[in-house]
C-alpha cells in the first residue's frame, strides 16, 4: 500500500471558494457499449440552454450556475446545479473535483457510469430541447436520459457546427477537465482503497462542503436552492397576490409588448394567443415573489388576464391583438428596451444581441461574428465578469405608477 498517496489525495487543484460553479461531467465509454475495456473513449455531458434565459440563451455548454447562500462552497454549488438542471441522482464515480478557476467561478470535473437521472430536472426551464440542434452536433452524439442534454465524444467536439453557439472557452475547459480526471485516475490507482468514494481524504472534503455521496454513487446529501432569494430577502415576508397580479398584467400590457420581443414572438406563434406558464415562471420578478403556477392562477382571479383551463398558459383578455413592435434602437442608444433597464441585454434586444449578451458562471461568449468562442478560458472569465453587471433587469410593476393593461377598461 502506498501510504503517502493514500494519506494525501490531491482531489482539487486549489481549495473551493464561495463563488459560482460549473461542472464538466464525463463518462468513459467502450465501442461495444459496456463502458469498460481497452477500446474506451470519453464523452462529455453538454447542455443546451433555453432561449428564455437572459444569460447565454440557446448556447451549448457545461452545467452550472450561481452560488446560493445555501451552498457552503462552490463544490456544493456545482453538485446542486447538476442535480437541479440534469436531475442526476446516482451513478457518480468521481465526485466534484476542482480543476480550474476564474475570477468568480470554480470549475469542477465529475465522472459517472450508468448515471441515474430523475424523469426530468426540477429546473427544466433552464434547458432547451437539444433534439432541435442534433443536426448541428457530431453524428456520434447520443441523447442523454435527462431533458436538454446530450453526450458528445470529447475527441469530436471540433465537429460541432459553427452555427451553434458555444459557451466561451468550452473546448479548453473540457480539455482541462479531462487532463485533471486522467491524473486523478492514476493517483487513485495507487491507493489501497482504489475508489474515490471510499478514500477518507475525499470523504472529508465532501463533508467540509456539506455534501455526501454514498459508495454506490448515489447523492445522499446536497443543499437545496433557497428559492432564488438572498439571505436578506429570505427574512422578509413574501409579497401578496396583488403584486404578482400587477407584475403579470404588466408583462402582457401594450406598454411592455411593444418592446418585449421574446414574449411578443411566443404569443404570436400561438394561434390562440396563449403564453406558456413556463415563460412566466422564469421571469426574475416572479421568482423573487416566490410564485408557483398555482399562486399565479390564484393571483389572476378577477384579472382581465385569462388563464387557460389547464392552468399552464395565460393570455390577454379576449386574445387582444398585439401592439406593433417598436423599432430596435441602434447600439449606443440610451433607449430603455422594454422597460428592462438601460444597457439591457435580455428579452428586449434583438436575437443577435441576446446570443452575444451576458455570460454567467465564469464564461463568456462570442467576441465577434467571425469568432464563435473565446479560446482562452482566462479571457472568457474576464469578459464574463465585465458583462455580468449588465444582466437584464425586469421592471417592478408595483413601482410603475398607473401601470395598467392597455386593453383593460379604466374604472369610472
Amino acid at each position: 500500500m502506498n501510504e503517502a498517496l493514500n494519506s494525501a489525495f490531491r482531489l482539487d487543484c486549489s481549495p473551493p471558494r464561495r463563488v459560482n460553479a460549473q461542472a464538466v461531467i464525463l463518462r468513459k465509454f467502450a465501442h461495444d457499449g459496456s463502458g469498460k475495456g481497452d477500446d474506451e473513449y470519453i464523452e462529455v455531458l453538454l447542455q443546451l440552454r433555453s432561449l428564455r434565459m437572459a444569460v447565454m440563451p440557446g448556447h451549448l455548454g457545461a452545467i452550472g450556475g450561481c452560488h446560493s447562500p445555501c451552498d457552503s462552497d462552490s463544490r456544493a454549488t456545482a453538485l446542486r446545479e447538476v442535480q437541479e438542471e440534469s436531475g442526476l441522482r446516482g451513478g457518480i464515480i468521481l465526485p466534484p473535483a476542482k480543476f480550474a478557476q476564474g475570477e468568480k467561478c470554480d470549475w469542477y470535473v465529475m465522472q459517472v457510469h450508468e448515471p441515474v437521472f430523475d424523469e426530468q430536472a426540477s429546473t427544466q426551464l433552464e434547458c432547451g430541447d437539444i433534439r432541435t440542434v442534433l443536426p448541428l452536433l457530431p453524428a456520434s452524439t447520443t441523447l442523454a436520459e435527462c431533458f436538454g442534454h446530450a453526450w458528445v465524444p470529447v475527441d469530436h467536439l471540433s465537429g460541432i457546427a459553427p452555427t451553434l453557439q458555444l459557451m466561451g472557452g468550452l473546448n479548453a475547459r473540457v480539455r482541462g477537465a479531462v487532463a485533471h480526471f486522467q491524473a486523478l485516475e492514476k493517483e487513485i490507482s495507487c491507493c489501497s482503497c482504489g475508489h474515490y468514494l471510499l478514500h477518507s481524504d475525499i470523504l472529508s472534503l465532501l463533508a467540509a462542503s456539506e455534501i455526501q455521496i454514498s459508495p454506490d454513487g448515489a447523492v445522499a446529501a446536497c443543499p437545496t436552492e433557497c428559492l432564488g432569494r438572498s439571505a436578506e430577502a429570505s427574512s422578509r415576508p413574501v409579497a401578496g397576490v396583488g403584486a404578482l397580479r400587477s407584475q403579470i398584467e404588466y408583462y402582457l400590457s401594450d406598454e411592455n409588448l411593444r418592446h418585449d420581443r421574446f414574449f411578443h414572438k411566443q404569443i404570436s406563434a400561438d394561434s390562440e394567443g396563449w403564453l406558456e406558464m413556463q415563460f412566466i415562471m422564469a421571469c426574475k420578478r416572479v421568482i423573487a415573489l416566490q410564485a408557483t403556477p398555482e399562486t399565479v392562477v390564484e393571483a389572476l382571479q378577477g384579472s382581465a388576464v385569462e388563464v387557460r383551463a389547464d392552468g399552464l398558459a395565460v393570455r390577454r383578455a379576449n386574445n387582444a391583438a398585439l401592439p406593433v413592435l417598436a423599432p430596435v434602437e441602434p447600439k449606443g442608444s440610451s433607449f430603455n428596451t422594454g422597460g428592462r433597464g438601460k444597457q439591457s441585454r435580455g428579452r428586449g434586444t434583438s436575437a443577435k444581441d441576446r446570443g452575444n449578451g451576458n455570460r454567467d458562471g465564469g464564461k463568456a461568449g462570442d467576441a465577434d461574428s467571425s469568432a464563435r468562442v473565446i479560446s482562452d478560458p482566462a479571457a472568457a472569465d474576464a469578459q464574463q465578469e465585465s458583462l455580468h453587471a449588465h444582466a437584464a433587469v425586469e421592471p417592478d410593476a408595483s413601482a410603475l405608477p398607473e401601470t395598467r393593461l392597455a386593453f383593460m377598461p379604466k374604472p369610472a
